[in-house]
């Protein structure tokens, strides 16, 4: 024989579960470590008795703390202060409880319906049942005031047995034994325990597994190795296959052919060789000239018909438009406004103005657009003359500036509060990537920005006419000590689009505007983005 704990001498006579079952409540009263236990007994049966039978006594005493917190604070939050497995089991138990509680406060049913775990509805129900109208703490004539232990309404794990005022009734593939507690079939061993309690608390039952692989009641091969589950098994096969694997239903490991697959594992112009377990993949070793390519398989060689979008800097191979020719390609430009560049790729504007290739009539103003030109002339409107002053200035090409120029005498020239008129022009391209707003023109003012008397007039931009698509704004800043009107696009227009942007210089005194300037602004926007 041979010693197996300090109690019990552990002999190959047999040892009733029973026995096994008391020592682990035993050992459960005395806080020990129901996963370590002093074996009684070689029998792994008898160990899984001990050890299921202290974690009972061990859970009773954890659930029992949390359901007398509920009874005596009305509240759990005495348990929320530490993580533990105990602290949360008894956490549960408490609010279970008050679940109950609340359940006979608003004269609802004791039976919860709501689908809470199998113990928590039996708590909840004690706890209702305890505060009935007829049980209000104090004992009724005749009876004894209840004790509860959650051993009288103990569910450890899910009982399919149902346990009514102690009567215990079986499901369907199960019958009750001869003591009527104990429901037995063909997986599943579901105990009825008898509380020790008082008449109107149910009788509840614990299911404890049969091990089919301790047993020897299992079908698995000789290849696979048994796996036991809760109230089952399951047969594994007990060799892993690698990676490049598949196991097949007897467990055998058949090598995975990557090659067959759909897709393919090797990228294009590459060869698959298949291997145990991998693959490996070869390149082709067809080379190409210049201008052409492999085919999709990767067997000839076949030109480009189009070349698409980039080159080692994330630039174009044309500006415009893309030609193939045998083993090359051709950049062409769009046939008027534009010649090739000397790197053969871009396109560059041709200045009509500078070169005289233009239409204009002498008493018009060339002006050079991308892509193009346009004839430009600009008269001054009666009481106002052309000036070489070109203040306010415009940061691109001002064509004409004119002045208030009146008669003597002219009153209504003289109380026109519009000062001067302007006129320029600007060309913009076709936006292909507009990622933030892109400042075009710049109005200065002459009037500095900080004056010595009260009465400096203060400058207010407005646009008051041609912002297609509302395509443009207006802002004020401080550049140097002066006063600047900032005009931005902040949308992308597609051109090509033209347009006259009115915009109005305003000097304001005391709120009233005393005089003002008129920039007209003419925008003409390309058909293309060079």
């Amino acid at each position: 024989m041979s010693v197996c704990g300090n109690r019990l001498v552990c002999t190959t006579d047999p040892i009733s579960l029973d026995d096994c079952c008391k020592d682990g409540k035993e050992r459960g009263q005395e806080s020990q470590d129901c996963t370590s236990l002093p074996l009684i007994s070689e029998s792994t049966t008898c160990r899984i008795a001990q050890e299921q039978c202290c974690t009972a006594v061990l859970e009773d005493n954890i659930c029992t703390s949390g359901i007398n917190v509920a009874k005596d604070q009305g509240s759990c939050d005495a348990l929320l202060s530490s993580s533990t497995c105990e602290t949360k089991t008894a956490k549960t138990c408490c609010e279970c409880c008050l679940l109950g509680r609340a359940a006979q406060e608003r004269g609802l049913s004791c039976d919860l319906t709501l689908a809470v775990w199998y113990q928590c509805g039996l708590v909840s129900r004690a706890c209702c049942v305890d505060r009935s109208p007829n049980s209000d703490g104090k004992p009724a004539p005749g009876e004894n005031k209840q004790t509860w232990k959650t051993s009288e309404i103990r569910a450890f794990d899910e009982c399919t047995t149902s346990c009514f005022n102690g009567s215990c009734a079986c499901l369907e593939g199960y019958k009750l034994k001869a003591d009527a507690k104990t429901c037995e079939g063909q997986s599943k061993h579901h105990s009825c325990i008898l509380p020790v309690q008082y008449d109107n608390v149910s009788v509840l039952c614990v299911v404890s597994d049969i091990d089919e692989c301790e047993t020897g009641t299992h079908n698995c091969g000789a290849e696979l190795e048994c796996q036991n589950t809760a109230g089952s098994f399951r047969c594994r096969p007990r060799v892993q296959c690698g990676v490049g694997f598949i196991q097949d239903a007897l467990g055998s490991c058949i090598d995975i052919n990557e090659c067959l697959s759909v897709t393919g594992p090797c990228p294009s112009g590459h060869m698959c060789f298949n291997t145990v377990g991998s693959y490996t993949c070869q390149r082709h070793s067809v080379t190409c000239g210049r201008g052409y390519h492999l085919n999709a398989d990767g067997s000839r060689c076949v030109g480009t018909e189009t070349i698409t979008c980039a080159l080692p800097t994330g630039g174009h191979i044309c500006s415009y438009r893309c030609h193939n020719t045998p083993g090359s390609f051709l950049c062409t430009c769009p046939a008027t406004g534009y010649t090739l560049a000397p790197n053969g790729r871009s396109c560059q504007d041709i200045d009509e103005c500078v070169t005289s290739t233009h239409s204009c009539s002498e008493s018009e103003s060339c002006f050079n657009i991308q892509g193009g030109y346009k004839c430009l002339n600009f008269d001054c409107p009666a009481n106002y003359r052309r000036s070489g002053d070109t203040r306010p200035r415009v940061d691109r090409a001002d064509f004409i500036r004119c002045v208030k120029s009146c008669q003597p005498n002219d009153i209504s020239c003289m109380l026109n509060p519009i000062l001067s008129f302007s006129h320029t022009a600007i060309s913009l391209p076709t936006f292909r990537e507009f990622n933030k707003p892109e400042e075009i023109v710049f109005l200065r003012s002459p009037t500095p920005s900080h004056l010595p008397h009260m009465d400096s007039p203060e400058i207010v931009y407005d646009i008051l006419e041609g912002n297609v698509q509302n395509s443009f704004d207006i802002i004020k800043r401080l550049d140097h000590g002066m006063i600047v009107g900032v005009v931005r696009q902040v949308k992308p227009l597609v051109g090509p689009v033209s347009s006259v942007l009115k915009l109005a210089m305003n000097y304001v005194t005391n709120g009233v505007v005393s005089h003002r300037n008129i920039i007209n602004v003419h925008i003409y926007v390309s058909e293309f983005w060079f």
